[in-house]
């Protein structure tokens, strides 16, 4: 797995792994986040995937993945640098991905779930803006 440093962090997390549930009450306590649990995804052979979280987390300043795997008390592959908040965050309801199940808004958590709704509310009027000509 190779280091790296970032303002905003992507991660999957598993409910049923105890330090997995650990490390999203410390998210949920302690960090600019948003999250949602997919539930309803299905994997290439249509079988329902395990219900996970994805987790979009933002800081003022960057860090290392390896220290924040450190404290949240998780491996570094459930954690993946997030090259764009505003995609990252769209990906939380599949906004981008019309074959995926589609989550809604109301599913999302955290704090960053107000960027969202901004970010959505632009690519609506975005849309509009191309479709009334």
């Amino acid at each position: 797995m190779e280091n790296f440093r970032s303002k905003n962090f992507n991660l999957v997390l598993y409910d049923e792994d105890k330090t997995h549930k650990k490390a999203i009450d410390y998210i949920i306590k302690n960090y600019d986040y948003a999250m949602i649990l997919h539930d309803k995804d299905f994997n290439d052979d249509g079988e329902i995937k395990k219900p996970h979280y994805h987790i979009v987390i933002r800081f003022p300043n960057a860090r290392w993945n390896t220290a924040l795997a450190n404290e949240l008390e998780i491996t570094e592959n459930y954690i993946e640098e997030c090259r764009s908040l505003k995609r990252s965050l769209l990906y939380l309801i599949h906004y981008y991905d019309e074959n995926k199940y589609q989550y809604q808004l109301n599913d999302v958590e955290g704090s960053l779930k107000r960027r969202l709704e901004e970010i959505i509310k632009s690519e609506y009027d975005k849309f509009n803006k191309v479709n009334v000509r």
